[in-house]
């Protein structure tokens, strides 16, 4: 069979590539674990988690017949190109976009290997509420399709709960000084922050929050715990709370001896959603497996026949709108400089259906 290609659009540019391209590189380690006597190559296209840009990419991707699905990290971007991989018939993927609306686009062959964002925003909120009896919250979001719908996710939940959202704030993408937003906190009194922000913008406010010793929790929303640790500092994130929609990689799991190989290659740990990457990959070879020609087409087919399998992150088999059915979100406290779980929620534990 022909060269059959899968593109990887991210951030390989810009202040988001130290998570973009450690992501490709587990893309290309897992592939080659998995790939047999195909020949399949992983094909990065920077998207700068940029919207106008992941419309350049996606152009790219459809420019080349030999591209046959492909997989995504942001939701803007997803946003941004979904259509013309849909147009091109050209399955979709992600292992880390959140954004509620992505499967509620109409696409023909969308699918997501985590968690949405209704769920990861409903499980902070429920824990603060019904386990540590907080009742006052402030909000703060990013201006993305990541950030904005997380953020009002948590907002109507935990109002729905009983507690009061006493500020809900927009945090723009690139902010470097929270001056005024350290003042707003001191003005809010409330118990308990919401990060519905990417690393980047939570690690400087978690350090501003911490140098004005304000009595505050906070919840972090999509992040791996270790990475927030890493760029914001363990003092500074020591008691907090991080939820992760992707599958935290333990060692000595069955993901870490599979996948440990990668930090010996790259001297550097394992990247966030690796598991989900790995069943993405999983499945798509899967699908290579039965195609009889390297068309986009057959590509559709093939994925459709694939039959459930148990993957590194449960079982894969989705709904009819191309969410992971066994998606859940972990929710942890740094405790000591190290992360500990607290608990693992379904959507059935937090009312959805």
């Amino acid at each position: 069979m022909a060269k059959i290609k899968i593109a990887f659009g991210a951030p390989f540019t810009g202040d988001q590539n130290v998570v973009g391209i450690p992501m490709f590189q587990i893309h290309e380690y897992a592939n080659e674990l998995l790939k047999g006597n195909h020949d399949v190559e992983m094909v990065g296209v920077d998207d700068r988690a940029e919207f106008d840009q992941a419309k350049i990419a996606a152009k790219q991707v459809v420019a080349d017949p030999d591209i046959l699905a492909v997989i995504h990290k942001n939701s803007d971007c997803i946003l941004a190109a979904g259509p013309a991989y849909d147009e091109a018939g050209i399955p979709l993927f992600t292992s880390s976009s959140t954004n509620y609306s992505l499967a509620h686009q109409g696409w023909k062959n969308f699918r997501r290997f985590c968690a949405n964002d209704m769920l990861q925003a409903r499980v902070p909120a429920k824990y603060a509420i019904d386990e540590l009896g907080m009742k006052r919250f402030v909000v703060v979001y990013d201006n993305t399709s990541f950030g904005e719908p997380l953020g009002k996710e948590f907002k109507d939940y935990a109002e729905s709960l009983g507690a009061e959202v006493v500020k809900y704030v927009e945090i723009p993408v690139g902010k470097k000084e929270y001056k005024d937003t350290i003042e707003m906190l001191k003005e809010a009194n409330a118990e308990a922050i919401f990060f519905a922000l990417t690393e980047i913008e939570g690690a400087l406010l978690a350090k501003e929050i911490y140098q004005n010793k304000l009595p505050i929790k906070i919840f972090a929303a999509d992040a791996v715990p270790s990475s927030l640790i890493v760029m914001a500092g363990a003092d500074e994130m020591e008691g907090h709370y991080i939820t992760y929609v992707g599958l935290e990689i333990e060692k000595g799991s069955e993901a870490y001896e599979l996948l440990k190989g990668y930090e010996e290659k790259y001297q550097t740990p394992i990247p966030v959603f690796s598991a989900e990457i790995y069943d993405i990959l999983s499945y798509i070879h899967k699908a290579v497996d039965r195609l009889e020609e390297p068309t986009r087409e057959a590509m559709a087919k093939a994925l459709s026949e694939v039959e459930p399998f148990e993957g590194l992150t449960g079982e894969v088999s989705f709904d009819a709108f191309g969410e992971k059915k066994s998606a859940k979100v972990t929710l942890w406290q740094i405790t000591d400089g190290k992360t500990q779980k607290v608990k693992v929620y379904t959507r059935e534990d937090v009312g959805i259906e």
